[in-house]
């Protein structure tokens, strides 16, 4: 899922590669009357969006707030990422990390790709929403890791009334929970089983080692994540200038830049031995 995110991530800024802005440090804040008109990448231990940005918007840190609008997608990674009650993304959401909070108010046009131990939608999606979602556990404890990170929320699928799905509701679990969806969805609830015949796997014990496994899950799955998140900002950050040197090679140089032809040192040697046979 980091190396689709990443795919996603260079394939949707790759047309705008050369308009790209990168902010970083302990605390990164985009202000209220800030704008942004180019394709954002920000990293920190927080990091603050409250402007407006004009392009795509990218995003990690420990701690990732938008109170903003972002008119293209947005890509974030973090223990924590939220999206307050003025939020608003003009495209598509993706997110990997720990927990994901959209509040009531909130706004993401297209679909949300969302990764990680939690979610929580309380504004409105425009299109699809696609889940897979634990059965429900009352007695599943509720504990923060770390300060700062979210606790963790009971296992299953809570849907409000508050709700806005213009799309379709897709969710896979072990069990159907349809009570919990008080909301209806435009497009309709499809509810799928994980596997089709498999049997629910058996509980861990005790409750807590599980806590701590997703934990580690997440930790590992947030380093490769950012690992290639780095990896993508510095392809469209010197990628145009080497894709330019390469079009230019090509163009004046067209068959020694496919592999073709002899340099000036091998006609040299193909005449030597052309004269001693």
């Amino acid at each position: 899922m980091a190396l689709s995110l990443a795919l996603i991530l260079a394939l949707g800024l790759a047309g705008s590669a050369a308009a790209v802005e990168i902010r970083g440090g302990d605390e990164v804040t985009i202000g209220k009357d800030e704008v942004i008109d180019d394709d954002l990448i920000l990293g920190g231990s927080r990091v603050v969006v409250d402007g407006t940005v004009n392009g795509s918007l990218v995003a990690g840190g420990q701690s990732v707030t938008l109170n903003g609008r972002v008119n293209g997608s947005m890509y974030a990674s973090g223990a924590s990422v939220t999206l307050g009650p003025e939020a608003s993304v003009g495209r598509n959401l993706f997110f990997a990390g720990y927990s994901l909070t959209a509040e009531g108010g909130s706004a993401i046009t297209r679909d949300a790709l969302v990764t990680g131990y939690q979610g929580i939608l309380g504004g409105e999606v425009g299109r699809d929403v696609r889940a897979n979602v634990a059965e429900p556990d009352p007695a599943f404890p509720r504990i923060a890791f770390m300060p700062g990170m979210p606790s963790m929320i009971e296992p299953g699928l809570r849907v409000g009334p508050e709700a806005v799905i213009g799309g379709q509701l897709t969710y896979s679990s072990a069990v159907e929970q349809a009570n919990a969806i008080e909301a209806q969805p435009e497009g309709g609830v499809v509810y799928q089983t994980p596997e089709p015949g498999a049997r629910p796997e058996a509980r861990p014990s005790p409750r807590v080692s599980f806590a701590f496994n997703v934990f580690n899950w997440f930790i590992a799955r947030g380093r490769e994540f950012i690992t290639l998140l780095v990896f993508g900002a510095l392809m469209l950050w010197k990628g145009p200038a080497l894709l330019s040197m390469v079009t230019e090679k090509a163009r004046t140089q067209a068959l020694p830049a496919a592999g073709w032809g002899w340099s000036s040192s091998s006609r040299a040697t193909s005449a030597r031995l052309s004269s001693a046979c």
